[in-house]
């Protein structure tokens, strides 16, 4: 939720200085994103109920983890980007991108190659 400036638009802003030092002070090769089920975060943001719909719940987070992707292949077309989803019964879902964002995401990492951030 960070990334879309949720609840803040601030909180955007500290997660890419953040990234950005890790990635030039440490040399991060990974970004790892984890969002999990009943998130009260999402219920006030988009829908109070949301939590009561457990597919329609899990598609707004594939969604929203998405966009992320796409947001950081953006700007740092080499870092390999994970995305998970927590569901209360423990389980662990990866996510993985729509064909359409990993297309995009290919494209930037043509356009951009290694080139340093």
């Amino acid at each position: 939720m960070a990334l879309a400036g949720f609840p803040h638009q601030a909180d955007a802003a500290a997660f890419w200085d953040q990234l950005d030092l890790s990635y030039r002070l440490h040399h991060v090769e990974k970004v790892i994103i984890f969002d999990h089920q009943d998130c009260g975060a999402y219920a006030s943001l988009i829908d109070p109920q949301l939590s009561k719909n457990p597919d329609r719940e899990e598609q707004v987070h594939q969604d929203y983890l998405n966009r992320a992707y796409l947001a950081i292949k953006k700007r740092y077309p080499q870092l390999n980007v994970e995305l998970y989803f927590l569901k209360l019964d423990r389980e662990v879902k990866s996510i993985l991108p729509t064909n359409e964002i990993q297309k995009i995401a290919e494209k930037l990492k043509i356009n951009y190659g290694d080139a340093q951030h």
